[in-house]
């Protein structure tokens, strides 16, 4: 394990990284001048039908009652099951799988589900018109469906590289099932389409899981980004600037869930061009809520609780 870096260290070439070909928009569906994909335009209220059979949804539903108890035996808490299609207007997608997302402490007595579709589980290739996943959220703490909608807005307009959300109409077996925040994956996709490098290897800081590059598993420059102990450590794997640009955004929202305040949603991305890792913002169903914790301070080098300080 690395203790100091005064250089940045060696990365694999890119030349090496397996990572598989981002599937191409389609021109019927094209991205919007903001760099929105179709589904995600902010006057758009899309309509999503979703075919599902009685031993999905009923395994579903078991997942909703499971599911902080496979988390605390460290077994999987939302595995995925097979739709029979996914629909949006005329195109069907027919070898979906759809799990569980969000956070199992806040589901017990929400009722409703909140939903991952995956179009590649089956087939490594597999998309939905240019997209890998498509997400439903209905959050506890966002009942107005819009603190991610209004974040992610404010953020793109700030130069950051943040997802696009709308609302959208999930229908299950023809009913009704409810709306939901239409949140942008960030994932290769993405970051093609924000970054235009989907090879560098994405980390989301929960647990520090790797979500690219799993074949090619290389700790050393994320290790290093933890360990830093120096400005000029911290300066020799981490895009400074941009990420205090993301610091101050959630400062002013306020996200009092994100790196700002010392929480742990976001991801890292050790971005290829630059050879630096930047945060890139994730999960505000929390933000434009106001905090009372006296402790909110992102100089702090030392993180001394749980929440609150130095991010990593």
């Amino acid at each position: 394990m690395p203790t100091r870096a005064h250089k940045t260290p060696l990365r694999r070439p890119t030349s090496a990284r397996l990572h598989r070909p981002t599937p191409a928009p389609s021109p019927r569906f094209p991205y919007d001048a903001e760099g929105c994909h179709w589904l995600y335009r902010q006057e758009h209220v899309p309509s999503f039908y979703l075919e599902v059979t009685p031993e999905t949804w009923a395994r579903l539903q078991e997942d909703l009652g499971l599911a902080q108890q496979r988390l605390d035996a460290d077994e999987d808490d939302t595995p995925y099951h097979p739709l029979t299609s996914f629909r949006y207007e005329d195109v069907t997608f027919r070898r979906a799988q759809i799990r569980l997302r969000g956070n199992p402490d806040f589901w017990p007595g929400m009722g409703k589900m909140q939903f991952q579709v995956s179009f590649d589980e089956d087939d490594r290739d597999g998309h939905f018109l240019g997209l890998r996943k498509i997400l439903f959220d209905s959050a506890t703490f966002n009942r107005s469906f819009l603190r991610d909608r209004l974040a992610y807005s404010i953020a793109r307009e700030s130069g950051i590289a943040a997802p696009c959300a709308n609302n959208a109409r999930v229908y299950v077996n023809g009913e009704y099932y409810g709306l939901f925040t239409n949140i942008e994956k960030i994932d290769e996709v993405f970051l093609w389409h924000r970054l235009r490098a989907p090879m560098g290897d994405l980390w989301k800081r929960a647990g520090w899981q790797l979500k690219t590059n799993k074949d090619l598993t290389d700790t050393v420059r994320q290790q290093v980004l933890v360990m830093a102990d120096s400005y000029a450590a911290l300066d020799a794997v981490f895009n400074i600037p941009i990420n205090i640009r993301v610091l101050a955004y959630e400062a002013l929202l306020p996200a009092v869930d994100g790196a700002w305040a010392g929480g742990l949603n976001g991801y890292y991305y050790d971005d290829p061009h630059s050879g630096r890792f930047v945060e890139l913002p994730w999960d505000y169903d929390g933000a434009f809520t106001q905090s009372d914790n006296k402790y909110l301070d992102p100089l702090r080098w030392k993180k001394t609780e749980r929440y609150y300080g130095r991010p990593f």
